[in-house]
């Protein structure tokens, strides 16, 4: 899935980082199943009153998780 994600990102141009973060994910982690979080724009302020996200990259940012989906599904996971 991280593969397919990866992939996604490039096929639009941008560029996949992989970092330690704190995610709903987390839940799944812990209780030993491999998870990812896939953003599909980018922001600040998390969970403040000043929290903010650039609406700018939402329609790119979609369609690179819809192909994300699409390559973990053709990929014969």
């Amino acid at each position: 899935l991280a593969a397919a994600a990866a992939a996604a990102l490039r096929g639009c141009g941008l560029k996949a980082t992989r970092t330690a973060a704190s995610t709903d994910a987390n839940a799944a982690h812990a209780a030993g199943v491999p998870a990812i979080a896939i953003g599909v724009t980018t922001g600040g302020g998390e969970h403040t009153p000043e929290e903010w996200i650039d609406t700018a990259p939402l329609a790119t940012g979609l369609s690179c998780a819809a192909d994300t989906i699409l390559r973990w599904e053709g990929g014969g996971r």
